[in-house]
């Protein structure tokens, strides 16, 4: 299903958040320093991840009519914000590969599944006002980061 131009910011920055986890993936493997990952993983949980989940609770939410699926949805936002700010603290790998394969797996899930129903189920109207309340959100880079620590 083609994407609505109105999720399109939100898929935008999923395609980032995927290329996120392939790093942080990269990074675990070649046993890169935890605490440059653990950073790299800080900056992308505040500076994308949670302005991210703040756009997807107000817009997308309230438009699903499944509630064990908008449930679920909450829960792995939580999950994954928990996650992000106990790396903050404790630069462990196990926990930085618990994190980028949940968020990968969160990602995914809402690019098939939760954005094919919302598109599905909203009205123009309610397209149209997503769009509105997506209008300034950006997808930045993550490979722009300073220290290359998946090379």
């Amino acid at each position: 299903m083609k994407r609505a131009v109105a999720l399109q910011p939100l898929s935008h920055q999923h395609h980032n958040s995927l290329m996120a986890c392939l790093l942080i993936s990269k990074g675990i493997s070649k046993k890169a320093n935890p605490d440059i990952i653990s950073d790299f993983i800080t900056r992308l949980y505040k500076e994308d991840l949670q302005p991210h989940f703040k756009k997807e609770e107000e817009l997308v939410f309230p438009v699903l009519k499944n509630q064990a699926m908008k449930t679920l949805l909450e829960r792995e936002h939580d999950t994954i914000s928990i996650l992000a700010q106990r790396i903050t603290n404790v630069h462990d790998y196990a926990l930085m590969e618990t994190f980028h394969k949940l968020l990968e797996q969160h990602v995914r899930f809402e690019e098939r599944v939760v954005f094919n129903n919302v598109q599905e189920q909203a009205g123009e109207d309610v397209l149209h006002k997503m769009e509105e309340g997506l209008k300034d959100s950006v997808a930045r880079k993550c490979s722009d980061y300073p220290h290359k620590f998946w090379e």
